[in-house]
């Protein structure tokens, strides 16, 4: 396979090979939710903190932090299509600024960063299939930490599940390369943007070798598939339906049922 596969790619495939088509072949575009948006910006913020916090070992004030993650979203406002819901934008600013804050008060102080949004490509037999992707943070203590927004609780065994976890352990040399270590820790560090409260919720787990290596051929085969160009409707994802921006060019045109 030509180029490259990322995490978020392999992920919209799964959950509708059809939506991947649409977006990532025709290049039609979205617009984005305002979790997606407040995530960028918290992250925007928490990067900033963390990108000194290698060399400093002290956190950067709240309101500075704070700052950086609300201009971050003001920016991207500007840029992009969103879908406001019944929302609007001085609401999602305002979550912004609150979720950026409990962040940094919350998970930034037990955190001391080697790396932080570090590119990393893995080459699968010989790169016969390449990956990209980046790691939020790893810790001096060898633990992978990625950043999620969410609008909702994440379920608990998400970080035990999470393929994007696996993926940033493939991608890390310290632990592959390492015949001693038989595993990573690896953790969901969530803010979440719920209409009573705002708050943080991380979820920890582990990733061995033997874990890492079972996710190659699946990641092989997705790849496979879209070499070949295997496309087609997923109606049994929560994201088909009227809501899906693709709706009316898919299923939508009762050419399936």
């Amino acid at each position: 396979m030509t180029g490259h596969l990322s995490y978020s790619q392999i992920s919209e495939y799964m959950r509708c090979s059809m939506y991947y088509y649409y977006h990532r072949i025709m290049g039609k575009r979205i617009p984005l939710s305002t979790a997606f948006l407040n995530g960028r910006a918290v992250h925007k913020g928490a990067e900033y903190n963390y990108d000194q916090k290698v060399e400093s070992r002290t956190d950067l004030s709240l309101s500075t932090v704070q700052e950086v993650a609300v201009t971050a979203f003001e920016q991207e406002a500007e840029q992009i299509e969103v879908d406001w819901g019944d929302s609007n934008k001085a609401k999602e600013k305002d979550a912004t600024a609150a979720l950026s804050g409990i962040y940094h008060q919350h998970v930034a102080p037990a955190i001391q960063p080697v790396l932080v949004e570090s590119e990393f490509n893995i080459a699968i037999d010989g790169g016969e299939v390449n990956i990209l992707g980046y790691h939020d943070v790893v810790t001096e203590l060898g633990q992978i930490r990625d950043i999620k927004t969410a609008s909702r609780t994440p379920a608990p065994d998400e970080a035990h599940k999470s393929l994007q976890l696996t993926i940033q352990a493939m991608g890390l040399p310290a632990f592959m390369n390492d015949e001693s270590a038989e595993y990573v820790d690896v953790a969901l560090d969530y803010t979440v943007n719920l209409k009573t409260q705002k708050k943080v919720v991380t979820l920890a787990s582990r990733r061995t070798k033997e874990e890492v290596e079972a996710t190659i051929p699946f990641i092989k085969n997705v790849a496979k598939s879209i070499e070949h160009e295997l496309f087609y409707p997923n109606p049994g994802s929560w994201m088909c339906g009227k809501t899906c921006p693709f709706w009316s060019e898919c299923l939508g045109k009762g050419k399936l049922v």
